[in-house]
């Protein structure tokens, strides 16, 4: 039997846990975003993350803003892989996060506004799936077919299957914006990024069910280690005993009986008293098992048949005994953490009496690596200290915020992701942290529309659209790390409850478009669904 070679956990470097925007980027960063879905033109204090220039807009005073949200996402891969259909064939994926923070602050004077924040630029989650996914029971599903094709008939198999993954980029911000006169504000900014992601899993307690009387296996559920193990004992009595038959057989040739036929040259021996008839009788008996004619074949040619049989029962011992290591209990414990910087510019223009503003951001590519903190690796794939890419693309943001009537106000986002000009740690055809372009066909981009239409002086509501289009071929999609297009809603408001404090809240749903890759041996489904709640306080101090 061929043997099986177990790539656990082989997929987790490039998890992502990203809720919008691109492929690894979270651009969801307050509550005012969520309510909206596009704030690029931004000049309220959030604008410290998306329209640095445009917090010269703001009065002087010291302005902060605290945002708060709960998140929720579940990814669905369901598998055709006809193996699966004993057990399960859709595998779900949980991520829940009870607290995403962001925090800004600005201090404007004049003509200059100094800012910094705090927030999570990518991932922010973790995902548990409790039954594992199709990479890992795959492996399992596997068993029954192939021992079957060697003549064990095997029909179930079971395991304890689970994976836990968690990835968050922390961001720190700080921004210098400056007007330089009425109509245009620009601004500079660096952002250090902290990564941490944890993966924790496990394939454990597998169990098939061989029919294998020989060996005492009648069709129950058993230890797939131990019966492999068994069936390595079993094969290397089996080599043993070939091995002991050829040996003797090449006695009787040197005696010269080498040209006679097996009976006729064991009946000699066992004449001459050279050998007695129990050994005699187990050589015949071995070549009729193998389906060979004692009394037609040569001393020879029994020489050489066993001699093949004990190879091949030696290697078929050495393949159990790899399956028995290969479905013994699996866990891996890794920790990967990297660090990075990113420069970040700004333009504002201010036109039509403050009416409309107009404003671009533009984030450098973030060339990253995480290194690996390995606790446990039972599966020799994530050795200690080993880096991988996990770079952040460049990003441009372009974007419009038109006030087309008194009570009404229109923003209109676009965003453009430099995929293609950096890795995100992927694996193609054994090579690793291949670069994007050879996994991705294209870069991605978003476009955007929000509304907020003003309720009296105090209240205003707001609804937005997001449309995400991503572009991996179909080598980048994965059970662990899948992109897809998708698009959003948002809906909430703005409460102002005096001159300084006012309170944003909002929620948004995202509604993916399934994708269906197929390979050579299986059809694979991707889906995803994603909600986000979020409330925001502003704060105003010297106004």
């Amino acid at each position: 039997m061929k043997r099986l070679t177990f790539s656990i956990l082989s997929l987790l470097l490039a998890t992502s846990f990203a809720f919008a925007g691109g492929m690894v980027h979270n651009t969801n960063q307050s509550a005012a975003w969520i309510r909206m879905l596009v704030r690029d033109a931004s000049t309220g204090i959030d604008a410290v993350f998306y329209n640095p220039a445009g917090l010269t807009a703001l009065p002087d005073g010291f302005h902060i803003q605290v945002n708060s949200q709960t998140a929720g996402q579940k990814r669905i891969v369901t598998s055709e892989y006809t193996g699966l259909a004993m057990n399960q064939n859709e595998f779900t994926g949980e991520t829940f996060v009870p607290v995403l923070p962001s925090v800004f602050a600005v201090y404007k004077t004049g003509n200059l506004a100094v800012s910094g924040g705090f927030f999570v630029v990518g991932g922010g989650g973790s995902a548990d799936f409790k039954k594992g996914l199709p990479s890992f029971e795959s492996q399992v599903a596997v068993l029954p077919p192939a021992l079957t094709a060697k003549g064990i008939p095997t029909t179930q198999y079971s395991a304890d299957i689970a994976f836990t993954g968690s990835s968050a980029y922390f961001a720190y911000q700080a921004n210098v914006s400056y007007k330089i006169n009425d109509m245009l504000s620009v601004a500079v900014g660096g952002r250090y990024i902290t990564a941490k992601n944890t993966y924790v899993g496990h394939l454990k307690d597998i169990m098939i069910n061989p029919n294998y009387p020989s060996i005492g296996y009648n069709g129950d559920m058993v230890s797939a280690p131990k019966f492999f193990n068994d069936l390595a004992a079993a094969a290397t009595l089996g080599a043993q005993q070939a091995t002991g038959a050829a040996t003797a057989l090449t006695g009787i040739s040197g005696a010269g009986l080498g040209s006679q036929t097996v009976s006729n040259a064991l009946a000699t021996m066992v004449s001459l008293g050279q050998m007695t008839q129990a050994d005699a009788d187990a050589i015949s008996g071995g070549l009729q098992a193998m389906g060979y004619d004692p009394n037609t074949i040569t001393v020879d040619m029994g020489t050489a048949i066993y001699q093949g049989a004990a190879a091949q029962y030696t290697a078929a011992a050495t393949d159990a005994t790899n399956n028995a290591l290969a479905t013994a209990d699996k866990e891996v414990d890794v920790t990967q953490t990297g660090h990075a910087f990113t420069p970040i510019f700004g333009v504002n223009l201010t036109l039509l009496d403050g009416d409309l503003n107009i404003a671009a951001k533009y984030e450098l590519a973030t060339k990253m690596t995480v290194k690996n903190e390995t606790k446990k690796d039972d599966v020799g794939m994530f050795p200690n200290g080993e880096e991988t890419n996990a770079d952040l693309p460049s990003f441009l943001s372009l974007g419009a915020n038109y006030k087309a009537m008194d009570n009404l106000g229109v923003q209109l986002g676009f965003h453009y992701y430099g995929d293609l000009g950096v890795s995100y740690g992927k694996s193609l055809n054994g090579e690793k942290n291949v670069s994007n372009d050879k996994v991705i066909a294209s870069n991605s981009y978003e476009l955007a529309l929000g509304l907020e239409y003003g309720l009296g002086d105090a209240f205003t509501l707001s609804a937005g659209f997001l449309h995400s289009e991503t572009l991996p071929r179909s080598e980048y999609q994965s059970d662990l790390s899948y992109s897809l297009v998708s698009n959003t809603v948002g809906l909430g408001g703005n409460y102002k409850l005096n001159d300084n404090l006012s309170v944003d809240f909002g929620f948004l749903n995202t509604f993916y478009l399934p994708r269906t890759v197929e390979t050579s041996t299986v059809k694979t489904t991707y889906d995803k669904t994603a909600w986000v709640g979020s409330i925001g306080i502003n704060y105003t101090l010297g106004k």
